[in-house]
């Protein structure tokens, strides 16, 4: 006869055999799973050493391309760049904000070429018109009725393109019995009448912080502005908005008179900081993309390269899109014609 005594025991030892069953059983997979683990673990450590020797190869061939891009911007304005601008005025035109380090490259470079540089005309935090003051004083300068900060910039940029698109005008060689002398060429207004002009609007706008140019106004002559080609220069950091102010006035540039700009990128030499997209922004409008060349590196001797060719290539009616960047159709200009 079976007892309660009996059923208990019989229970403990199934549970008992259940137990076990499981321990044995997690013990096994256990095992197996740490196996498996520690041979990924060896593929993994096999590889990653793999990647390091890799990337240690990559970090040398990186240190010679910058010690060669560094001796190339050393060495290349001297060799390459010299007399390329002889007797070109170039007056250069930068954001506030953007990297000074870079444009200041650019500016040696277009000195090394032989270029008359008029200055850089800096356009300051103040044109991005955030407070009261700086409208009123815009319109006071502008001499319009309107507070809308958009409309006054709009204003502004149509003005100063306007008055350097005449003064920029080519000129030409006039050839006669005692003497050789240029006039610009030009319909309407004469382009010394256009730089004086704005050379008083300049005038106004440093007086109020709007803009404010290398070494002081006071010391350009309008005439200096006569068949100047311009290098016009934003990119990370603007403090004003290439769309307010900068591209409406490359617009106002590209009208009615050959190519005198070349916009560019003045992009910090660290290859991992952002980029700005002025000049894809240049690019991508068919109606500036047409009349003024653009270089998308000119934070490296190659963009110096291009912007030098370039603005030699604005007095042939040439323009081109160079650089790496989309948009861009070859790194430097093709050879002039012989």
């Amino acid at each position: 006869m079976i007892n309660i005594r009996y059923h208990i025991i019989t229970l403990v030892a199934v549970f008992l055999a259940l137990a076990i069953g499981l321990v044995a059983g997690s013990t096994v997979i256990q095992q197996s799973l740490v196996d498996q683990l520690e041979g990924n673990l060896d593929n993994l450590d096999s590889r990653l050493q793999d990647v390091e020797k890799r990337n240690g190869e990559l970090d040398g061939q990186l240190g010679q391309l910058r010690d060669r891009d560094k001796a190339l911007a050393d060495q290349g304005p001297a060799q390459l760049l010299a007399n390329r601008l002889q007797g070109t005025s170039v007056l250069m035109i930068g954001v506030d904000g953007i990297d000074e380090g870079s444009l200041q490259s650019l500016r040696e470079a277009l000195g090394t070429s032989g270029a008359e540089l008029t200055g850089t005309l800096w356009l300051r935090d103040r044109l991005a018109l955030s407070d009261e003051q700086s409208i009123d004083d815009l319109a006071t300068i502008l001499g319009v009725a309107t507070k809308n900060p958009a409309a006054l910039q709009a204003e502004l940029a149509q003005r100063v393109g306007d008055l350097l698109a005449v003064a920029a005008a080519p000129v030409e060689v006039v050839e006669e019995a005692t003497t050789t002398t240029t006039r610009p060429v030009v319909s309407g207004d004469t382009a010394a009448g256009a730089a004086a002009r704005l050379m008083t609007l300049l005038t106004d706008l440093q007086q109020a912080r709007f803009v404010d140019l290398d070494g002081g106004l006071d010391q350009v002559r309008p005439v200096q502005l006569v068949g100047v080609r311009l290098v016009v220069a934003s990119g990370t950091g603007a403090k004003v908005g290439e769309a307010a102010v900068v591209l409406p006035m490359l617009e106002r540039l590209g009208q009615d008179v050959d190519p005198v700009a070349v916009a560019v990128e003045a992009a910090p030499t660290d290859p991992e900081a952002p980029k700005s997209v002025f000049v894809s922004a240049v690019r991508s409008d068919r109606r500036l993309r047409d009349r003024l060349s653009t270089v998308d590196d000119a934070e490296a001797f190659v963009g110096w390269a291009a912007t030098v060719l370039a603005l030699a290539d604005l007095g042939r009616g040439r323009v081109g899109h160079y650089g790496v960047a989309s948009g861009a159709e070859r790194l430097l200009p093709e050879p002039a014609p012989s």
